[in-house]
């Protein structure tokens, strides 16, 4: 069982804690279809949906950005969860980026880990209605 700095280390970089470190969590579909570039660039895979918890001190403009995301991202998973978004993974030891492809649907999965991490750690509830959202898109 990995320890709660790893899941959340593994949580911020959005893949699961293993034996060896982070690992992703699934392949790509190969049939999957690509989420057009103007529509991810609207999604939240670059930052994590943690940055809305109010221990980040994340700024008035950064948060009605992430809030704005993860509406697209909630509308995308309704509509389109299994289409390939672009993303970057970081390498737990080194920190060398991997590029490759997830689905809207683990996009959503993992930024709704974060919360769900960030709750577990913190005092104050993160974005309870971003998170009330995603979990119900991914029912």
């Amino acid at each position: 069982m990995a320890s709660p700095v790893a899941v959340l280390a593994c949580a911020v970089l959005a893949v699961t804690p293993g034996p060896g470190g982070c690992e992703i969590l699934e392949e790509p579909v190969a049939s999957a279809t690509e989420l057009p570039p103007a529509d991810q660039r609207r999604l939240p895979s670059r930052l994590s949906l943690a940055n809305l918890c109010p221990s980040a001190s994340s700024s008035p403009r950064l948060e009605r950005r992430l809030r704005r995301q993860a509406a697209v991202l909630v509308a995308e998973v309704e509509r389109r969860p299994d289409r390939l978004v672009d993303y970057t993974v970081y390498d737990s030891h080194t920190a060398e980026p991997t590029k490759t492809q997830i689905s809207v649907e683990e996009l959503a999965e993992q930024r709704l880990h974060e919360l769900e991490v960030a709750n577990s750690h913190g005092v104050e509830r993160c974005a309870p209605r971003v998170q009330r959202r995603l979990e119900a898109a991914l029912r």
